[in-house]
């Protein structure tokens, strides 16, 4: 189990009010420190200074995609219709987020190395991957896209692609 970039988990982990926690939060510090102290009505939490797990950090630090990899899954999502899709929780979220997004993974490094919308009711067609020079795989099949397949230059990493069940054209 691997819990998203920038995600918490309570746990005998990593104490909150550590400089190693300072550190990987940098300046949401206070406010995540507060969260994690204290419940939703601001009450102390049972067990003050409860230890914490951070996305992440069994990678030595929480990532932020680079913007450019955010575009690109802001327009996969913009050009396929997101809003209709059978399941399209997290996208579109605030920044940092995008790791944790329904069907999208990320690497230690912070770039995304998976994209897995399979039969998951995408329509229109596919943008320009470009920017995912990380992806590894990308699997978009059994949905009804139509277009041509954008070229695949860019995500030189890639080991997997699935555009099967689409009406998409053009060579991949």
């Amino acid at each position: 189990f691997r819990l998203a970039a920038g995600s918490l988990a309570i746990d005998a982990g990593l104490d909150p009010n550590s400089t190693t926690f300072a550190n990987l939060v940098g300046s949401s510090v206070a406010s995540i420190r507060q969260a994690l102290l204290t419940d939703l009505q601001g009450n102390p939490r049972p067990t003050p200074g409860t230890a914490v797990d951070i996305g992440a950090y069994e990678y030595g630090s929480i990532s932020v995609i680079p913007a450019s990899e955010r575009a690109v899954l802001v327009n996969l999502y913009a050009s396929t219709n997101g809003a209709s899709w059978t399941i399209h929780s997290g996208w579109n979220s605030g920044v940092g987020t995008e790791c944790s997004w329904f069907g999208v993974t990320c690497n230690a490094q912070g770039h995304v190395e998976g994209i897995s919308l399979d039969g998951n009711g995408l329509t229109g067609t596919l943008p320009s991957l470009s920017g995912l020079t990380a992806l590894q795989i990308f699997d978009v099949g059994n949905n009804q896209l139509t277009g041509s397949i954008p070229s695949l230059s860019g995500p030189t990493a890639l080991l997997s692609i699935n555009v099967g069940g689409n009406q998409l054209t053009g060579p991949i």
